[in-house]
């Protein structure tokens, strides 16, 4: 199981149960399968360094790719991408091709 170390919790968290990151400023919020948030004092690109397997989807946002439940093309160039929780992001129209391509469901 991989974990990642956050600055402000004590023991390392597994990355599985990560499902979101939303970022702002010098802090990000990390969203859990639990329902609960964490806020860290990282930035967004911080927490895309360490963790490479989540994806981008647009300048304020992380995705764990196992916790996407479904991908809607709105139109030509723009997709909504849905996670466990039931929150739905918006795809950043330059990062539509990466985000197909890494989400399987896409």
């Amino acid at each position: 199981m991989t974990t990642i170390n956050v600055p402000g919790i004590r023991k390392p968290m597994p990355v599985q149960s990560v499902v979101w990151i939303q970022g702002s400023d010098n802090y990000a919020r990390l969203h859990f399968q639990n329902g609960q948030q964490f806020l860290a004092t990282r930035t967004l690109k911080w927490f895309e360094h360490q963790l490479p397997q989540f994806i981008r989807l647009r300048k304020s946002v992380l995705v764990t790719p196992a916790h996407v439940t479904r991908c809607q093309r709105e139109h030509s160039r723009a997709i909504l991408v849905t996670v466990r929780t039931g929150m739905a992001f918006p795809v950043a129209r330059r990062r539509v091709v990466s985000v197909t391509e890494s989400v399987d469901v896409c």
